[in-house]
Parts: C-alpha cells; structure tokens; sequence
C-alpha cells in the first residue's frame, strides 16, 4: 500500500521533473530554430517572432505546472504531516536513492521525501536525542556507543546482510556496545550533514541513559566524509562529545575524491561546449552531495 506522503512527494517530483524537461526542450528548440534556419529569426505577418510565440507556449506548461503543485500541496500537506505509517524496506531504498540524486532541491522544494537525519536503534525505531524516550527506546544501553554511517543513496538498510543480522548487531555481540544506525539526506551538502551530525551527536551524549565512556563511528563512502566534517566542527567547538570519540572507521570513503564523480564532471564540461548537446549536460543538476565528492568536499569553506 503506498503510503500518503510518499504519493505526495513523489507527485510533486514528476511535476518538478515536467517543469526541468520542459526547459531543457525549450532550450534545444531555440537552439535549432536560431541555428540549423536563420529565416526563423523574421517577423511573420503578425509582427511578432516565432521565436517568441514558442516561448509562450512553454511558459503555459510551467505556469500549469506550478498551479498543479500549489494545488497538491494545499490538498495533501496536512494528511502527509498527520500519517506515521513506517515505510517498507524497499519504498526506504528508493526514497534513499532519490535524496541522493536531488536530496538538496527536495528541501528546497518542501518535498515531503527529503530524509530529515535521525539515528534508528536496531528495532529500527527513530532515536530522538534530547527526548525522554531514549531511556525507553534503549532500556540495555551500553556506555559504549557504536555510530554506523551509510553512504551515498544508501540507507540504514545498507548495513544489513542476507540474513537477520547486519555489522551494528556483529558489533553488539562481540563486544557489548549499543549500535545506532545514522539516516540522512546524502543530497546536501557534505559540510550540512557534517554540521548536523556533529549537533545530534553532542545531544546524544547528554541524553544517554548511561555515562558513555567510549563512542565510535563507522562510515561507508560519504559517510566517512560527513564522519570527518562532523569531528572537525566539533573540534572547531570544543564539545564534549569529541572527547568521548575513541575510534573512527571508514570503509571505502573517498578522501581524495570519488574517481567516478570526477569522470561525470568532465563528462559534463564537454557536453557544456557543444550547443546541441549542452541542455543534455544533466550532470549539472546533480545534488550537492555528489559535486562535494569530486574533491572529497568536507566544509562551507570548500
């Protein structure tokens, strides 16, 4: 059964899809109109370029597009607010996939999709640090605190393996510590997420049920990345919870830069410089996430 919210967001993201699609086609029709025929760029008998009436056909798509998302969000934002129904492990996935790709214009859109970060205990409940469920969500805690950072469209489904355990319970087993497992929008920024992650930590810390003594953090690919940005602010800040940090795990994460992110800037530059194939440089509008990983981007600065 789908659910409200993810209707809406996704709704909303095939009317932002119309409107992206509709210009790229706007693009390339002036392109060829002004280029491949410059009898195109006469007046006709009615005085006005047909340059220019093209362009008002295009601004009634988008015109009609906006009036639809005004409509859905005003029909459906309330009951997207109200509905807490979990979401199935593969909507997770997709939904995980889609921050990764857009994440960044879903909340600049206000689209119900975009993943707000939160830690998940391993019954796969939302952790609230700072809220008094933690001691009822966490009745076993440890003083030891095991942080699992997920990567690029990934999600707290990643960890898991093809059966019922996954590293976060492997851990817990071994060595007694609790597991938590990080969901965020891999869309934003690297800095974002690392600045946030660094606030949900250093409430965490305060709000555990037990005195921690030992937290470590694991990261795989960006999370690594968002793992670094997090420790820097919080150096920069002198919180506490940096005193508690004992180890830092990555695996797999770019520190130099992601090879594959790189080869889609070039291709992208390249098609940048041919006129017909520029509206098609989708590389563009990638997520900030993904250009943070061409240089391993971890602060507002880079």
């Amino acid at each position: 059964m789908v659910s409200i919210k993810s209707l809406h967001g996704s709704a909303q993201l095939l009317l932002d899809v119309t409107g992206g699609v509709t210009d790229i086609v706007e693009k390339m029709h002036r392109t060829i109109a002004r280029e491949v025929n410059p009898l195109n760029r006469l007046r006709d008998i009615s005085g006005e370029p047909p340059e220019e009436r093209r362009g008002r056909t295009y601004q009634i798509i988008q015109s009609t597009t906006s009036l639809l998302k005004q409509g859905l969000h005003q029909s459906l934002d309330g009951l997207s607010a109200q509905e807490e129904r979990s979401l199935s492990p593969q909507s997770v996935k997709i939904t995980a996939a889609l921050n990764g790709v857009c994440g960044d214009h879903l909340v600049a859109s206000n689209n119900p999709l975009a993943i707000n970060m939160h830690f998940r205990n391993s019954q796969g409940e939302n952790l609230l640090p700072g809220s008094e469920s933690v001691s009822d969500m966490i009745p076993d805690a440890s003083p030891r605190i095991v942080v699992l950072v997920h990567g690029l469209c990934l999600s707290h489904e990643y960890w898991k393996g093809h059966n019922e355990g996954n590293l976060g319970t492997e851990i817990q087993r071994a060595q007694g510590s609790t597991p938590l497992y990080l969901n965020y929008n891999t869309g934003r920024h690297i800095s974002s997420n690392g600045k946030e992650l660094c606030e949900q930590l250093q409430l965490l810390i305060e709000t555990w049920p037990v005195e921690v003594e030992e937290l470590t953090l694991i990261g795989h690919s960006m999370g690594g990345l968002v793992i670094r940005s997090a420790c820097w602010y919080g150096s920069e800040l002198d919180l506490p919870w940096t005193k508690r940090l004992k180890n830092a795990l990555y695996l797999g994460s770019p520190h130099h830069g992601a090879a594959l992110a790189k080869a889609g800037h070039l291709l992208t530059f390249v098609m940048g410089q041919f006129r017909y194939a520029s509206p098609f440089a989708l590389g563009r509008h990638t997520s900030a996430g993904i250009k943070d990983l061409r240089h391993g981007n971890l602060l507002d600065d880079d």
